[in-house]
């Protein structure tokens, strides 16, 4: 390949194609099939990927409106409108489709959104305006449930925000979306005369029976009442998993009044001191506090130690990167709220200077307990999902240490309720057995991207270094969006197994392959 010079755009590799795709907005990929009928039928068996970050679909008075937005292209305004039903001022925002029957157009281009769309989006958004077109909504709901249904891949989605006159809209949607994915949901009547009709009842059976419900972050149902007699006698039970919930009652227990701590006391009740305060006054006082406040407060006397070590507040890191050095051993985490932080754990006299002045040093002549001290103490605390785990091995003269940290990490995340999430992995590794100290007890289904490499500074020495993959390629990277391994040599035989078919989905994955090396695949660098 390297002595071939292509003549044509249509004689490129697909791998080269599909990187070409991937710096293209929506509109940009859509207009490809317009050049010619190859660069059609490429797009059309390839689907790339649009990279939406919401979408809005609304059924209006006139007819309905698509919004889109992504960060390459945009906000996009679709509106699909009865003929000569559209507004002077309806003309100027957007881009106008009149028809005299719009529906079908309409179905035609969401369909070809949501065929395309294979990132997680931040919020989906599916909206009924007025009650009276719920004849519209529901034939929109219906054409866009078997769109979900037939992907190969369910859709993410942080957010889901729905318009619903019943149970029986949201489970036309809920129970075809990833779960992994969702963090909020938000069901609500119809946008505009939802104030008429606030005493509207519901019955949520059906929601609190999907599988995988208490892994939803926050769920806001207050524009109903919710009702439902085969929960009736412990209704508040099934969302004390879930960290805010949001919902009108049409019944309640003694049982609930007292599990949700005797609120009605609470309301008259004025506490002298912190520590009286109700445990869930407590916990929302700490989801204030950044990493440093919330272990400083254990210092305060022994009963907040002990609320602290008991209630384990979430410490809501966005990166930890965990290294073994020359010296002995950094510990990086970052959150919104304290920002970088940096803390050096070597060995006595071995610091420098420059050293002392960025981060914060911590000598001792045996620096590897105290490490693993405070990186259980944070892996413990972290249970809001990561950005970004990375766990990195300097050179390879250390890989005793790096491997003992391997451990204790594999020890400290096996003995978590629930398995730690994290967007991105990379982690530093000699061989298979490394990988599969940690890859096995994260949240697969969390994880975005998965970069696997050699020791950081001495890698180039051996860059042909091979490495075993039958364990690693069993477990299920359907849900990866991007795989590298360019720092090793993966037998092509494992490679094909997996990555040839239908097993990868639509993950990007870049190996070295032993013996048939593929000269479209590439090298990649941390970001």
């Amino acid at each position: 390949m390297f002595d071939y010079v292509l003549p044509t755009l249509l004689e490129m590799p697909e791998i080269v194609m599909n990187q070409i795709f991937s710096y293209l907005d929506v509109k940009s990929i859509f207009k490809m099939q317009k050049v010619c009928h190859q660069l059609y039928n490429f797009v059309e068996d390839q689907k790339p990927d649009i990279r939406l970050t919401s979408i809005e679909l609304k059924a209006t008075t006139y007819g309905f409106t698509c919004f889109i937005s992504s960060e390459l292209s945009g906000n996009i305004q679709l509106k699909y409108l009865k003929t000569a039903m559209a507004c002077p001022r309806m003309r100027e925002h957007g881009i106008l489709l009149e028809h005299d029957y719009p529906m079908p157009i309409f179905f035609e281009d969401i369909g070809r959104l949501l065929d395309f769309q294979k990132s997680p989006l931040r919020e989906l958004e599916l909206v009924l305006k007025y009650k009276k077109y719920d004849s519209e909504y529901g034939q929109m709901l219906g054409f866009v449930e078997n769109l979900l249904k037939n992907r190969s891949k369910k859709l993410r989605t942080q957010w889901l925000w729905m318009s619903a006159l019943d149970q029986s809209h949201v489970m036309q949607i809920l129970p075809n979306i990833d779960f992994c994915g969702i963090g909020r949901i938000t069901v609500a009547d119809a946008v505009v005369d939802y104030d008429k009709d606030v005493d509207q009842e519901m019955e949520i059976d059906e929601i609190l029976g999907l599988k995988q419900f208490n892994e939803f972050e926050k769920l806001d149902i207050t524009k109903f009442l919710v009702d439902s007699e085969d929960y009736e006698e412990n209704v508040v039970e099934k969302f004390l998993d879930i960290s805010e919930v949001y919902l009108k009652l049409k019944k309640i227990t003694i049982e609930d009044l007292k599990m949700i701590r005797n609120l009605e006391e609470m309301s008259d009740y004025v506490p002298h001191t912190l520590l009286e305060m109700p445990e869930i006054v407590m916990d929302h006082i700490f989801s204030y506090l950044d990493v440093k406040s919330i272990f400083k407060m254990q210092k305060v006397c022994l009963q907040l130690h002990n609320f602290v070590s008991e209630r384990k507040p979430d410490i809501r890191l966005t990166s930890l990167e965990l290294q073994a050095t020359t010296y002995g051993f950094i510990c990086k985490i970052s959150s919104e709220r304290s920002g970088k932080i940096l803390i050096m754990y070597l060995k006595t006299g071995m610091a420098c200077p420059r050293m002392r002045e960025n981060g914060i040093l911590l000598e001792h002549d045996h620096p590897m307990p105290v490490f693993f001290k405070d990186i259980g103490r944070l892996l413990d605390f972290q249970k809001s999902p990561l950005r970004e785990l990375d766990l990195v091995l300097e050179c390879k003269q250390f890989d005793s240490e790096y491997g003992q940290m391997l451990e204790f990490v594999k020890n400290t995340l096996q003995n978590q309720s629930k398995k730690l999430k994290t967007q991105w992995l990379w982690m530093s590794a000699l061989d298979e057995s490394h990988v599969m100290q940690i890859l096995p007890n994260i949240e697969l289904c969390g994880i975005r991207r998965f970069t696997l490499s050699n020791a950081v500074v001495d890698y180039d020495r051996d860059v042909d270094q091979k490495m075993g993959s039958d364990e690693i390629l069993e477990l299920n990277f359907n849900d990866i969006e991007k795989m590298v391994a360019t720092e090793f040599l993966v037998d092509s035989k494992d490679f094909k197994r997996k990555f040839s078919g239908q097993d990868v989905g639509d993950s990007r994955s870049v190996f070295k392959i032993e013996k048939d090396n593929n000269p479209g695949f590439g090298d990649d660098s941390r970001d």
